[in-house]
């Protein structure tokens, strides 16, 4: 499979996956911050490290022929799509990807990941957990339309 048909596939789902959540989302009393490339980089790091049938039902839900063709968009999606573009005026987007750490370490990681902004992304871990991967969005950007501060609270 060419590369292009690899990031279409994966990209089908991620996207469609993304009208589910935003449909299924009150857009009146919600604040919705939703990355479908952090989804495709999780997806592809599980099935890189869990082999067998998972990954198996990963590719097959992705659409791609092997973990090698997932490693390659996600290598795509971080140096391109989530690339830091303030310097240029663009958006700044930081995502943090994968902790196996405990509580206070994932949690001081994900604040220095996310600039301060998510302080406090895991408050316990059950006992029988032996991983654990976190995954942070920070976004900082101009609004193309402006809204209504009044509309919003704590």
């Amino acid at each position: 499979m060419h590369l292009r048909d690899s990031v279409e596939k994966q990209n089908e789902y991620v996207l469609n996956f993304a009208k589910h959540v935003i449909a299924t989302t009150d857009a009146k009393t919600s604040n919705l911050v939703f990355s479908p490339a952090s989804i495709n980089v999780v997806l592809s790091f599980l099935a890189a490290k869990s082999g067998g049938s998972t990954a198996d039902h990963i590719l097959s839900l992705l659409q791609a022929s092997s973990t090698s063709d997932l490693d390659t968009v996600s290598s795509m999606i971080v140096t391109g799509i989530l690339a830091d573009r303030t310097a240029s005026g663009g958006p700044t987007i930081s995502v943090a990807n994968g902790a196996d750490e405990v509580v206070k370490e994932v949690n001081k990681w994900v604040k220095n990941q996310t600039r301060g902004q998510i302080t406090n992304l895991l408050s316990s871990v059950p006992p029988e957990t032996d991983l654990i991967f976190a995954n942070a969005l920070f976004f900082h950007g101009k609004w193309d339309k402006e809204f209504n501060p009044k509309l919003t609270k704590d």
